[in-house]
């Protein structure tokens, strides 16, 4: 298997998605924002901004996406910045959001959650997604799948 670089800039890029046109909708943790990738072209813009950390993305029929918001995240803590500095803290309430086609964010369930990260949507059309905490993990460890 070879790995090769698609496009750059995507920071902390995770919840991939793939479109109907081709391209990869991911999402940047520590920007807080959804790239559309152009995989044939190399090339990316800017869907939505959600601040915060925007952790996954699934494809909604209309071409609009839900996206996990697990708040936003200290990068300080995660030692994988080498000698870069991390990328300021963008604070948001967690929870999972609807990004539209037209990009407009709107929050769908904003209370009571921990830090929503991976999303799934069912053969049904139930949303599935997982709210284990921040890093690092209070003691004891939470976390908990929703419906």
């Amino acid at each position: 298997m070879k790995a090769e670089v698609v496009v750059d800039g995507v920071r902390f890029g995770e919840g991939p998605a793939w479109c109907p046109d081709g391209s990869l909708v991911v999402t940047s943790v520590c920007d807080g924002v959804l790239w559309r990738v152009f995989v044939e072209r190399g090339a990316k813009e800017l869907l939505a901004d959600v601040g915060g950390g925007a952790n996954a993305a699934a494809l909604c029929a209309d071409g609009g996406f839900l996206v996990t918001q697990n708040g936003g995240l200290d990068f300080s803590a995660f030692p994988i910045w080498g000698s870069a500095e991390p990328p300021t803290p963008r604070y948001a309430t967690p929870g999972l959001l609807r990004v539209a086609p037209d990009g407009s964010v709107s929050y769908l369930a904003d209370a009571g959650f921990h830090a929503p990260n991976d999303l799934a949507v069912g053969p049904g059309g139930d949303v599935y997604f997982t709210d284990p905490g921040h890093y690092p993990p209070p003691e004891p460890p939470i976390g908990r799948v929703m419906v």
